[in-house]
């Protein structure tokens, strides 16, 4: 990356919280000023629109008058375009990582098999369940390779470990926000400079 962006607003994916992605700032953004959107409790009331005028809120907070550099990490992306698309004037330019303009068609049926374990997750808390630690430890282990790769540093290892876990409630409302994105019918409006970088294994 160049090394001074200005500032840089992060956009965490599905679960929301920025932690991951900040301690990688310093790496990433160099020389810039990096602010997180953390909407990890987040129950993305007005869909993705309504995360990013509450992105927007934030950032006019933090940085108001500014125009800012917006990094959107899978489904952060999403929220990402989102803003560009809705405030044009507010986004100088797009970093998106792993992110999608709608969710691609080969994925569907995981998606749709993410959704339904999702919210059979959010049936059993409601009627009082729970979801055991040591549970959700081995799946987030079983994750490493999609999410990380098959090379990954002690120091990125424990840092996608230790992240917080996902608010379930509103991780199932931003999956299914996932499979129904669509930004075509105005993708081709956006004009700001767009670095998009995706993994093999995501």
């Amino acid at each position: 990356m160049r090394r001074d962006l200005g500032t840089v607003l992060i956009i965490p994916g599905l679960n929301g919280h920025p932690g991951l992605l900040m301690r990688a700032a310093p790496t990433l953004f160099r020389d810039s000023r990096a602010l997180a959107f953390n909407h990890h409790q987040d129950m993305a009331e007005g869909g993705v629109e309504g995360l990013a005028a509450r992105a927007f809120a934030f950032l006019d907070r933090e940085a108001p008058d500014q125009r800012v550099i917006v990094c959107g990490e899978s489904f952060g992306g999403s929220v990402a375009l989102t803003m560009a698309h809705l405030r044009p004037e507010r986004v100088k330019g797009l970093i998106l990582l792993s992110a999608f303009g709608r969710y691609p068609s080969q994925l569907a049926r995981r998606g749709v098999g993410a959704m339904a374990t999702w919210s059979f997750l959010k049936l059993k808390l409601k009627l009082g369940g729970r979801i055991s630690g040591a549970t959700y430890q081995a799946g987030r282990f079983v994750s490493v390779p999609g999410q990380l790769g098959l090379r990954v540093t002690a120091d990125l290892l424990r840092s996608y470990i230790s992240r917080p876990r996902a608010y379930v409630p509103a991780y199932s409302e931003k999956v299914e926000l996932s499979l129904a994105f669509d930004a075509r019918p105005w993708l081709a409006s956006l004009t700001c400079p767009t670095f998009v970088l995706a993994g093999t294994w995501d």
